[in-house]
């Protein structure tokens, strides 16, 4: 099978954040004494915790690229080596050393005899560093997944850098049905690949794919991550690919369908397509819980989106708002409904003025599917301050 190929921008993402070893070298392996003795009287266990020891010092990793480079190696510990790898071939340490320290005619032979040893054994994560660079740098984006996958597996203290590789591979789309694979078979990494996969701007952009070509499902993810990603994106001005999310979820879709009776809902947060609330230095909003009440308390001169959510149009509707109490002078509240697909248009708002504490209006979306509600307030100079309490926001 012709091995699919990724963009070569992708190599360095891949490799930057493999900065665990350069500590790895550091660490004797447990059980590791400094006493001197010939090869001859070791047995092949300890001659390979000896030439790993031995051979740590010699990686390095370059400045620049991140890449993992094996410097020379005396003749010495090489022929310890072949002797532990001879004794047992299962050993990958031996198999390991003599591939980076011995000369072979070109880079495609040491690869090969890499892969050969890794066929072997997959518990060393140096070798699986090695190759996964190689992989990259061959743009084979089925060898790295794969690769990285093995190095997630057997190395727990690598998870945390090596995931953030594994994100980075979304930012192209072939890996996305093996990516999906390999999460299907519920590893052991896949918790940190969903906590780094919602803080990962190539997740943010490349999201709304990879659920549509894995087939996983966006629920997939825990409550509070789902949350964290759609405020990702948010904040990047991205609804297109929260759209598409929607319309790959059949139980978001119904969660943005639940504006008929208009109450909020302080809640726990399950549905990321409920109202979500800003806060800055000048205002805070919040869902009240024990009224329910969207509370909105804002400073002299303030102003701004206090609340926002996506909801799904379906043909022409009512928009409507009722205040606990009327809004108060000097202030202004507005209720906007914009078109969230292509060019954002505005739909129909409803601005409720000093003593006014109801409004409705009629929405006509046309040929738009999905919008966003907007409830932005203004307070003017001269108080102390407003505060706005919303009883309900309904569309009907």
């Amino acid at each position: 099978m012709r091995a699919k190929k990724i963009g070569f921008g992708l190599i360095m993402l891949v490799l930057a954040a493999m900065g665990f070893v350069h500590a790895a070298a550091e660490v004797s392996p447990k059980g590791m004494g400094l006493v001197v003795e010939t090869p001859t009287t070791l047995s092949a266990s300890t001659t390979s915790s000896r030439v790993d020891l031995l051979s740590r010092p010699s990686l390095r990793q370059d400045e620049v690229t991140g890449a993992l480079i094996a410097g020379r190696l005396p003749e010495s510990l090489l022929r310890d080596a072949r002797s532990a790898f001879l004794r047992d071939p299962l050993e990958i340490t031996n198999a390991r050393v003599l591939v980076l320290g011995s000369t072979f005619a070109d880079d495609a032979d040491r690869f090969a005899a890499m892969r050969l040893a890794v066929a072997l054994s997959r518990r060393d994560s140096i070798s699986l560093l090695w190759l996964s660079q190689q992989f990259a740098a061959a743009q084979d984006v089925d060898g790295l997944l794969r690769n990285l996958d093995a190095l997630l597996r057997t190395d727990r203290g690598a998870r945390e850098n090596a995931v953030a590789s594994l994100v980075g591979v979304l930012a192209v789309p072939d890996g996305d049905a093996l990516l999906g694979d390999l999460i299907r078979a519920e590893p052991e990494w896949e918790a940190n690949f969903w906590n780094a996969f919602v803080r990962n701007p190539v997740a943010l952009e490349n999201g709304a794919r990879f659920f549509r070509q894995s087939g996983l499902k966006f629920t997939r993810m825990e409550p509070y991550l789902r949350d964290v990603y759609v405020q990702g994106l948010i904040d990047s001005g991205n609804i297109g690919a929260m759209i598409e999310i929607i319309r790959l979820t059949p139980d978001l879709r119904e969660g943005i369908s639940d504006l008929a009776n208009g109450e909020f809902s302080a809640g726990t947060g399950d549905n990321p397509l409920d109202w979500r609330t800003a806060n800055s230095g000048n205002f805070v909003a919040r869902v009240v819980p024990s009224s329910n009440v969207l509370e909105i308390n804002a400073s002299p001169g303030s102003f701004g989106v206090a609340a926002s959510r996506i909801v799904e149009f379906d043909g022409a509707a009512e928009l409507s708002i009722a205040l606990a109490q009327p809004v108060a002078d000097p202030a202004q509240l507005t209720l906007s409904a914009v078109c969230a697909e292509g060019e954002p248009r505005l739909l129909g708002a409803i601005v409720l003025q000093p003593g006014e504490s109801a409004g409705r209006a009629r929405i006509a979306p046309g040929d738009c599917d999905f919008g966003l509600l907007g409830l932005d307030f203004r307070v003017e100079q001269g108080r102390d301050g407003a505060i706005f309490e919303i009883a309900a926001i309904a569309m009907r």
